[in-house]
């Protein structure tokens, strides 16, 4: 029973299975980060923007992710669209945040903002694949006229 339950499950992953698993971790992990700030919110950021604003931030991140979880394992491209957009505002929120931060204070930020920016672009990536017909090999590219 629980084996074929796992298969139907399985079977209903969005193709390329691997990618829409992979997708869905990234979400997960950053889901999982997300909530760490409902316990204890990192107190440089936090001191920048404040508690409520850093409140704000995670749940816009825990929001997102959480929906994005399903959205990456089932071919959800509208609801993963408006997710990765979310993604997107949330990280370059937080890349300002570590912009002023480097800016306000000593030491070396640039690390941090060099994974944010990361971030982003891998969602901007996300966007883009998933603008059209989810990875549709039978469409046909043909190169320009000359």
């Amino acid at each position: 029973m629980n084996q074929s339950f796992a298969r139907r499950v399985w079977s209903r992953i969005h193709e390329p299975r691997a990618i829409a698993v992979l997708q869905a971790s990234a979400y997960l992990v950053l889901g999982l980060g997300g909530l760490t700030v409902f316990h204890t919110a990192p107190q440089s950021v936090e001191g920048q923007i404040g508690a409520v604003s850093m409140m704000v931030l995670a749940t816009m991140i825990t929001v997102s992710t959480t929906l994005g979880i399903p959205a990456a394992l089932f071919g959800w491209q509208w609801l993963e669209r408006i997710i990765s957009a979310g993604v997107i505002m949330s990280a370059g929120l937080y890349g300002w945040i570590i912009v002023s931060l480097q800016i306000a204070g000593s030491g070396n930020r640039f690390l941090q903002l060099s994974f944010v920016i990361a971030a982003i672009f891998h969602q901007i990536i996300r966007l883009v694949r998933i603008a059209g017909p989810p990875y549709n090999r039978e469409l046909a590219i043909t190169p320009a006229s000359p």
